[in-house]
Order: structure tokens, then sequence, then C-alpha cells
């Protein structure tokens, strides 16, 4: 077997949301998305994911929510796609979107959140991941 067919992943995401119009990119270093800071899909390879969102209201707020989503995604000659995607809602708003997608720009599995009007919220993101290859 080749180094690497075979490993498991824990990425740590974050971002800031500041108002309930612009989709925040959740990325490792909480800057904007890119193919360095994100769960990348390498050609020929799979993931079985876990993801876990909480988000907090800012000081002063009362305001926590908790996501979970698992599924998987895979990268067919540098095209993404995530199936199989199953979420839960453990302490939820209608007001809140979150999204994990295929980014075919980066070749990443992205996970994104567009918070509340007149709040502002952090995000965090764990993702664990199941992965194999045939590079």
């Amino acid at each position: 077997t080749n180094q690497g067919d075979a490993q498991t992943g824990t990425y740590v995401l974050r971002g800031l949301t500041v108002d309930g119009t612009s989709t925040v990119v959740l990325t490792t270093d909480g800057g904007a998305a890119s193919g360095s800071n994100q769960v990348v899909v390498e050609t020929g390879a799979a993931m079985a994911f876990k993801v876990l969102i909480m988000g907090r209201q800012d000081s002063g707020g009362t305001e926590s929510y908790m996501y979970e989503y698992t599924g998987s995604v895979k990268n067919n000659s540098g095209t993404i796609n995530v199936s199989s995607q199953l979420g839960v809602n453990f302490y939820s708003s209608s007001s809140v979107t979150k999204t994990v997608a295929a980014d075919n720009t980066n070749k990443a599995l992205s996970i994104s959140v567009v918070g509340r009007n007149g709040y502002n919220y952090r995000w965090v993101a764990t993702v664990f991941t199941s992965e194999v290859s045939w590079s």
C-alpha cells in the first residue's frame, strides 16, 4: 500500500458572522476560503465525514446553536461531490443558515454559515474524516 492511501483527519474551522445576510465559509485560519485552509479532497480520494458546528452569540448574548452533519465527499477527476449528507439540529433557529457543500474552486468540503440580523456570532466546526485514495 502507499502511505496516505488510508488515513483519518481532524480539522478545526472557525469564522465570525456580523449580520444575517453574509455567508461566511469556516476555515482553519478564520480567513477567506482557499485550497489550503479547508478540508481539501485530493483527486481520487473519498472521505466519510462528521461535522459538529457550534455558534455562540457575542458577549452579553444568550444564544447558542449546535448542528451535526454526517456524509461523504469524493473527488472524481477534479470534481468534488458531496453525497449522503444527513443533518441534525440540536439547538437551532430557522433564521440561521448552515451549509455543507462541495467547493469545486478549491477542491474542498465547504462548511458555511449565515448568522442572524443584528447579532454577532463566533462559529467553530470540528470535522472528523475517514479517508481513502487511489493516488
